[in-house]
């Protein structure tokens, strides 16, 4: 009902193309990022358990559980430690149901559940950071200290 936006549909044809070009390399990125947050987080909590397939999923996705820690408490920690997380499913979140998804990939429960998530930007540094503080606040819930 209006004059087409034609500066926004030429941004987000040339922001499409960008993504596309890169998607390979940024796919394969974000995978060798996860799997080493992953081998790090094993390393400082050897009882985490990984939910679902490591080789079968979304590259910067990496879904926990985590036996003896109470996802409602864990999170809040987490935040003051400056790490940004989710606990359960994406499609299940704000709900303090059992995911039907946890449920569907073999999770032992969501008490516990912890979502990680990377970004492009993401680096190797930040991920040696978050393991270190997410360590801390797991062994910290665990008694473990």
């Amino acid at each position: 009902a209006s004059t087409e936006n034609i500066c926004a549909a030429v941004g987000l044809s040339a922001a499409l193309k960008q993504a596309a070009d890169s998607r390979d390399e940024s796919t394969s990125n974000m995978n060798k990022l996860r799997n080493i947050l992953a081998d790090h987080l094993f390393n400082a909590c050897p009882d985490i358990h990984i939910n679902g397939s490591l080789k079968d999923r979304l590259p910067g996705n990496l879904p926990l559980s985590i036996p003896g820690v109470d996802d409602q408490t864990l999170l809040p920690l987490l935040d003051l430690n400056g790490i940004e997380a989710s606990a359960g499913s994406a499609c299940m979140a704000g709900s303090y149901v059992e995911s039907h998804v946890l449920k569907a990939i073999g999770a032992p429960d969501r008490n516990g559940a912890l979502r990680l998530t990377l970004g492009p930007d993401t680096t190797a540094a930040e991920i040696e950071e978050a393991v270190a503080r997410i360590g801390r606040v797991i062994r910290s819930l665990q008694g473990k200290s």
